[in-house]
């Protein structure tokens, strides 16, 4: 019997509204959903769910450089694709849609629900993220740079790796990871005298395949 030297393929077609990531956070929330599956008597209240994660944050903290493991492409101006150069001490790679990163938190300088544009950023370690996350509401300049604004993501992954959907982990193989503006939907937005909310056209569902 001989088998093919032809690697197999696998397809998967799929939406996210928030964001998608690939690294150490992912790494981190994996592991976290171990546990809950594992242990579930655990998991009873928001603080003891926050202090598991924070028990398996060390993890993240031992992440691999990502630059020599993936390459990362996106659309310029002209629509062409052009490969994004990433920074040496990268650990993590986000693409965020609304601004809206786990749970609420605004990681990056740019950005808005109905650009229409992927956001992208390089982290390089678990605790700046951290930082940003607690004080980039009212520190501005702790907040991350986007390195593009973009409709059209393309990420190839060398080894496998962790990745996660709006806070979905899975560990993906080698693959090409294509992200792409889909379809714009209502949401509701708090109105600017805080006592109302009205239904806006405001989000932008990408899709991943």
């Amino acid at each position: 019997v001989t088998q093919s030297s032809r690697p197999s393929t696998e397809y998967f077609d799929g939406l996210f509204c928030n964001y998608f990531s690939l690294g150490f956070d992912a790494t981190v929330l994996l592991e976290f959903h171990k546990e809950r599956t594992k242990h579930p008597e655990k998991f009873t209240s928001p603080l003891k769910n926050k202090l598991v994660y924070v028990e398996k944050s060390p993890i993240g903290v031992r992440a691999p450089k990502l630059r020599k493991r993936v390459q990362i492409f996106v659309n310029n101006k002209d629509g062409e694709l052009v490969r994004l150069k990433i920074p040496r001490d990268t650990r993590d790679i986000i693409l965020l849609n609304i601004q809206s990163y786990a749970g609420g938190n605004h990681l990056a300088t740019k950005g808005s629900s109905d650009d229409g544009l992927i956001e992208v950023i390089f982290v390089s370690n678990l605790i700046r993220m951290v930082a940003s996350a607690v004080v980039g509401p009212v520190v501005p300049y702790a907040l991350f740079n986007v390195r593009a604004q973009t409709n059209r993501v393309v990420i190839k992954t060398k080894c496998p790796l962790h990745c996660q959907v709006d806070g979905e982990p899975w560990l993906q193989g080698e693959a090409m990871i294509q992200v792409s503006f889909h379809t714009r939907n209502a949401i509701l937005k708090k109105s600017s005298d805080g006592m109302n909310c009205g239904c806006v056209s405001g989000s932008d569902n990408a899709v991943i395949s």
